[in-house]
């Protein structure tokens, strides 16, 4: 009976071993048989089903035990109502979960793309005109950034994102020496030009398959840098999120271009100046600043309204020439302490003043004494913060 026990344990131990070791043996000819050919079609088969991607690939070459391949000379074209984007990457390194391939399918972990070329053309129809004032603040500086280059970013992150019911996440992506040259068509005005040179990215953990995944989900957690020509004007962009301290800066932004571009109907015309703009956040303490350099301002006689973000021109300009052009508008928040500079504090009190002088012009009649006590309560108030900078004054900490 021991004889024939020991018996059946070695032929169960062998007849294991001897399946270990097919299924061994299957998933080396399973990846054996993973050739170039195999990842070239999957790769340009997946950029059509899920991406609406026509896809061109001159070489790959694919190490399949490293779950690694290399593409050279790709070249990309995606058509989409109002929108041809297409363009070529010098080289494409590709590393894939290798697990996946054992069953025919592709899984990125990380994707490295050097020196991509895009072109991409966006005719956008014709918007209505801009509201002039409070909900425009950033109308000169930051809305051609918002109104542009958002747009730009949203409608071309769009047309990469995937079809519904594809499943798409990528590790880890970077991207070096990137060209954007972008051409946007809008009726009534002239084409505007946006190119964006020396584009690096990185980031990790995208899932564009997603639809809440837009262009926040590409740099919420990314460093970006980049050149950036609007029109003949150049500057610069550095967007790093991806560790403390998250800095976003914009040097050198010509205000006189960004106008000529713009369909502003403010009261306030930039004829020249440049911006410098920089949030930074440390953790403990963070900065936004707005540094102004060379600025002439016009008053715009066919605005809609006298006044700039409640501000009359007339003071606005004056300010500004009584300061040689040169303005900084900079808030800094270390713990509860804030600080601000002279040039800031002016356009606050500027713009209470002129806010509260609209408000009781259209609403005096109705509610005349108690927006007089709200008036000055909040003028109080104002008033105490700008001298004392106490974001958390002793009365709103409790006893």
């Amino acid at each position: 009976m021991n004889r024939f026990n020991r018996l059946f344990r070695r032929r169960l131990l062998i007849g294991l071993a001897a399946l270990l070791l097919i299924g061994v043996a299957a998933l080396v000819v399973s990846l054996t048989l993973l050739n170039e050919t195999w990842l070239k079609n999957q790769l340009v088969a997946q950029a059509r089903e899920a991406f609406d991607i026509e896809l061109e690939i001159e070489s790959l070459e694919f190490h399949p035990w490293q779950g690694e391949a290399d593409l050279q000379g790709v070249a990309f074209r995606i058509e989409k109502p109002n929108q041809d984007i297409h363009g070529n990457l010098e080289s494409f390194h590709v590393e894939l979960a290798i697990w996946p391939l054992l069953f025919r399918e592709v899984d990125v972990e990380n994707l490295t793309v050097t020196e991509p070329c895009v072109t991409y053309v966006l005719d956008r129809p014709a918007e209505p005109e801009p509201r002039p004032t409070f909900d425009k603040v950033a109308e000169k500086v930051v809305a051609v950034l918002d109104n542009l280059l958002m747009r730009i970013l949203e409608t071309l992150l769009e047309a990469f994102r995937p079809k519904e019911g594809y499943e798409v996440r990528i590790a880890h992506l970077e991207v070096v020496g990137g060209i954007v040259d972008c051409t946007v068509t809008r009726p009534g005005l002239e084409p505007a030009q946006v190119l964006f040179e020396k584009v690096d990215y990185a980031a990790s953990d995208l899932r564009p398959s997603q639809k809440s995944f837009g262009v926040w989900g590409y740099v919420s957690h990314a460093d970006v840098s980049a050149d950036l020509r609007i029109g003949d004007a150049k500057t610069s962009l550095e967007h790093k999120f991806a560790a403390l301290p998250r800095v976003i800066r914009i040097a050198n932004l010509d205000l006189a271009q960004v106008d000529r571009l713009g369909s502003q109907k403010d009261a306030i015309v930039f004829k020249q100046g440049t911006l410098n703009l920089l949030y930074q956040d440390r953790g403990d303490q963070f900065e936004v600043s707005a540094e102004f350099a060379s600025l002439q301002l016009e008053e715009n006689e066919e605005a809609d309204l006298p006044d700039f973000l409640f501000i009359p021109v007339d003071h606005l300009i004056a300010y500004v020439e009584k300061n040689d052009g040169n303005l900084t508008l900079q808030f800094t928040c270390d713990r509860k302490v804030a600080r601000l500079s002279d040039d800031l504090e002016f356009g606050i009190a500027e713009l209470w003043q002129g806010m509260w002088a609209e408000i009781l012009k259209r609403f005096q009649a109705e509610a005349g004494e108690e927006l007089q006590d709200w008036k000055a309560i909040g003028t109080k108030k104002l008033r105490d913060f700008l001298r004392n900078k106490d974001l958390l004054p002793e009365e709103a900490n409790g006893p």
